[in-house]
């Protein structure tokens, strides 16, 4: 019987890896419920232009997580992770996500956390968020951009997030990814950052020109270009 548990489940992980309509999620205050699309970013890391030992390191960390059940459960953690994209402006952060959305078959939840009044409602926000998903925080708030709500509401937001992280709350559902993106990194609260909340930090910086080549073969596709050369001088 216990063979037959485990085929079971593992033939549905391997239906669900392989669901078509992924979806994205974003909260709408209105009706407080989140609201849905279809998600259609075409984005996989074989499309993705960065360097490639990124990619391998990333690729091996979020396919050992996919698998990691029996190691959460046995150190008595939820099963979820961490990572968090930080640099400037248009460097990937978020096709980066969409990669890994279409590589795990994960939907996408893409909270707007300045927007949240208090502490209860962020608590009903993230208890909705199903299994099998990405929770994507873009531009964290830091010291400078604080939460647009009163410090007391902000104590108890930034007390109740903690908890969905690795707190109690991290109890409602397993095989959850989230991912905060930030500009400053040097500028958040060292609290989120930490292992087991942040376990992977990932510089996402100008390209190199292996990766412009990357962007020249898949756009242009062609392999070499007197331009390159002359680019490379530029951006040394």
């Amino acid at each position: 019987m216990a063979d037959y548990f485990a085929y079971v489940t593992e033939s549905a992980e391997i239906i669900m890896r392989h669901r078509d309509n992924l979806q994205i999620f974003t909260y709408n205050k209105k009706v407080s419920d989140w609201k849905s699309a279809i998600f259609e970013y075409h984005t996989t890391f074989e499309t993705l232009a960065i360097e490639p030992d990124l990619k391998k390191t990333l690729i091996s960390d979020i396919d050992a997580f996919s698998k990691a059940k029996d190691f959460f459960k046995s150190v008595g953690r939820a099963w979820k992770c961490g990572y968090l994209f930080w640099r400037p402006p248009g460097t990937g952060k978020s096709v980066m996500v969409a990669a890994i959305s279409n590589h795990m078959k994960y939907n996408i939840y893409d909270l707007q956390i300045q927007s949240i009044r208090d502490g209860g409602e962020l608590h009903e926000i993230l208890t909705c968020i199903t299994n099998r998903s990405i929770l994507l925080l873009k531009d964290m708030p830091n010291k400078r951009k604080k939460m647009m709500s009163p410090k007391r509401e902000r104590t108890s937001m930034k007390s109740g997030f903690l908890n969905f992280l690795d707190g109690l709350w991290s109890s409602c559902g397993e095989k959850k990814i989230i991912i905060f993106t930030t500009k400053h990194k040097e500028m958040l609260d060292l609290a989120f950052l930490r292992p087991g909340r942040m376990d992977v930090h990932i510089l996402m910086d100008y390209f190199t020109m292996l990766v412009f080549n990357k962007l020249v073969s898949l756009y242009l596709k062609i392999d070499g270009h007197s331009l390159c050369d002359f680019i490379e001088k530029l951006k040394s």
